[in-house]
């Protein structure tokens, strides 16, 4: 047992030092942005920086005395199959006050035609420089001068006030740039004004160039843009446009929009849809700004039948088919958690026929709360034959008839069929605050208890109005001031 335990320990180290020393990739954009110094010089083997070239902060004065560590030079000469002593001609991405940014990963050498740089590796008390495939060492600092110009061209243009002049320049700027220029640019420039958002989407609506159009998506799913827009966002779901293009749309709208996303993903929620796994990924729909708060219902209805139909596809085409759309198909299930998708997700995670079984076993554990694994089908079966009748019905939770019955299922379910049933709550628009209330107050206990049990829930989930809560503490809650007895003796 002792070895065992001593085992698992260096197992447990071993993991532990993995994850701690993984270091990060040298990334151009990111580490010329941050440095407030960047310097072209060479090191010794008494491990100080003599500059050669400044490119980026004011030059080191006499009383700068720039030292690397020691321990670092080591193992990058090492790396680079050089001499202990060898002379290193380095580029140093530092910050203020004269160290590399993120450690070695702000140390990039230098050979006439090889670069090395910090790139994403794992391993145990070595410095993980590489040999970059892209760059020589007069590229690397070419590219370096080329970035740094690139970031003050962005800054520069921030500081401008809005204007149609300014939306052309925010277009030419953002051609060819990736993903963190423009995530700086909006930080930076927060929001637009409502006629440059505008002069945008007429730009987008004339269709000039699909690189143009996916600039101007990759501004609204990034800003985002005002709900007005969302029609022309909309448009470009459509099949027609490059998958690129598609791609932006899709993950802008639920950001400009939630309460609409349901009706404009629901006819591309189809397993022929070349871009569904996009859809499901980022298939955000709510009338309150949360699925998690207020899922929006008109989900409910494609993805039962998306379910239905992916099933279909495994069983045809084998445990590998769709394993993307699949995976993700399911956390929407869980994210949308609602009683109809029980049987359709008890039959993927107790077949165990597709790769994602294990993932649509953990989703059926979570839908229901229940412990069982795939071994205890006879459990699972029993809980279904005894909860199926009363998951399957339809409760108008509209009318008092209909939250009648609903109370009765709840009140004689089990408490894996309550915790589901509980959730139709969440997908009603709007609560019937009122009616709930009264039925809280009533006489009849059980009715009652149903009743104050969804207020609860709908409290946690803050969908009650200030009115609604202002009334349940009126109601209910009874404070009374109670002297406790001292527990000093003799007092």
């Amino acid at each position: 047992m002792m070895r065992f335990l001593s085992y698992l320990v260096m197992i447990l180290g071993l993991a532990s030092n993995a994850f701690a020393e993984m270091l990060p990739s040298f990334e151009m954009n990111m580490m010329a942005d941050r440095a407030n110094r960047i310097v072209v010089g060479t090191v010794g083997q008494d491990t100080l920086l003599v500059v050669d070239l400044v490119l980026k902060g004011q030059p080191p004065g006499t009383e700068d005395r720039i030292s690397l560590d020691a321990a670092v030079l080591k193992q990058l000469r090492a790396a680079m199959g050089l001499d202990t002593k060898a002379p290193l001609k380095i580029v140093a991405f530092w910050d203020a006050a004269n160290r590399p940014i993120w450690a070695p990963a702000g140390i990039v050498a230098l050979e006439d035609k090889r670069v090395w740089l910090c790139q994403e590796s794992w391993g145990r008390g070595s410095l993980r420089h590489t040999e970059s495939k892209t760059y020589t060492s007069s590229s690397f600092i070419q590219q370096t001068r080329e970035t740094l110009a690139v970031i003050s061209d962005r800054k520069m243009l921030a500081k401008q006030p809005p204007s149609k002049a300014r939306v052309a320049q925010i277009l030419e700027f953002l051609q060819g740039k990736n993903h963190y220029q423009l995530s700086q640019l909006v930080r930076a420039l927060g929001s637009l004004a409502p006629e440059e958002e505008d002069q945008l989407l007429a730009i987008l609506k004339q269709g000039e160039s699909d690189n143009t159009s996916s600039v101007i998506l990759n501004l609204a799913r990034e800003l985002p843009f005002r709900p007005e827009s969302y029609d022309a966002i909309a448009a470009f779901l459509r099949p027609n446009h490059p998958s690129a293009v598609r791609r932006n749309a899709v993950i802008a709208l639920p950001r400009i929009d939630m309460s609409r996303v349901a009706a404009s993903f629901d006819p591309f929620l189809k397993l022929d849809e070349p871009e569904l796994h996009t859809f499901l990924t980022h298939l955000r729909a709510s009338p309150g700004k949360s699925v998690k708060n207020f899922p929006d219902a008109k989900v409910l209805a494609p993805l039962l039948r998306l379910v239905s139909e992916i099933r279909k596809h495994h069983a045809k085409h084998g445990r590998q088919a769709l394993n993307n759309e699949s995976y993700t198909l399911l956390s929407n299930v869980n994210r949308y958690a609602h009683p109809q998708f029980i049987s359709l997700v008890y039959d993927w995670a107790l077949k165990n026929d597709h790769v994602t079984s294990n993932q649509a076993l953990s989703t059926l554990r979570s839908l229901t709360g229940l412990p069982y694994d795939r071994q205890q089908k006879g459990t699972w079966d029993k809980w279904l034959a005894a909860s199926r009748g009363t998951l399957s019905a339809t409760y108008v939770l509209t009318t008092e008839a209909g939250r009648r019955e609903w109370s009765n299922a709840w009140t004689q379910s089990n408490t894996a069929t309550r915790r589901l049933l509980m959730r139709l709550w969440l997908f009603e628009n709007p609560v019937p605050e009122t009616a709930l209330l009264d039925v809280a107050s009533g006489k009849s206990r059980t009715t009652a208890a149903a009743a104050k049990h969804v207020l609860s829930v709908l409290w946690q989930h803050k969908r009650l109005s200030p009115t609604c809560r202002k009334e349940l503490v009126v109601r209910f809650l009874h404070l009374s001031l109670v002297q406790q007895p001292s527990q000093r003796k003799g007092l």
